[in-house]
C-alpha cells in the first residue's frame, strides 16, 4: 500500500445524510473531498484515498467481506479506509489495508494521509 499524497480523499456511500456530514468535515479539516457512489467506480487515477462507508453500501455480511477484500483494489494508487459499525466483530485479517473506525470522523479523514505504521492508532 502507497501512502496518500495528494490532499484529496474519494468518499463512496449511497447516504446522502453521511456525504453531507463528510464534506462538513472535510472542509472544516481543510481536505478536498469529493463523493463517489458505487456507479462511479474505479476511483479516478489522480491520486488521492479512498473512505468508503460499509454501512450503506446493502451488502450483507458476506458480502462486505468480500467487498473489505477487494478494496485495495479499488484505489491501487492511494490509501483506503473504511468506517463500519460492524468492526469491533471484523477480524484484523479482514480488515482493509488503511484506517478503519466504527465512525466517520475527522480523524479518520486525517488518518488517511498518515504513514501506514501511524494509521490504525490514529482513527
Amino acid at each position: 500500500m502507497t501512502r496518500c499524497v495528494a490532499n484529496k480523499i474519494y468518499y463512496l456511500t449511497t447516504d446522502l445524510d453521511n456525504a453531507e456530514e463528510a464534506r462538513r468535515l472535510a472542509l472544516k479539516a481543510g481536505i478536498d473531498l469529493e463523493v463517489l457512489f458505487p456507479k462511479d467506480l474505479p476511483v479516478p487515477a489522480d491520486g488521492g484515498a479512498l473512505l468508503v462507508d460499509l454501512d450503506y453500501l446493502c451488502l450483507d455480511a458476506h458480502g462486505r467481506r468480500q467487498f473489505v477484500k477487494e478494496m485495495p483494489s479499488l484505489c491501487p494508487e492511494g490509501t483506503v479506509g473504511a468506517h463500519s459499525y460492524d468492526f469491533d466483530a471484523v477480524r484484523p485479517e479482514q480488515e482493509p489495508t488503511g484506517p478503519v473506525a466504527r465512525r466517520l470522523s475527522v480523524q479518520l479523514l486525517r488518518a488517511l494521509f498518515l504513514p501506514p505504521e501511524e494509521m490504525h492508532s490514529a482513527a
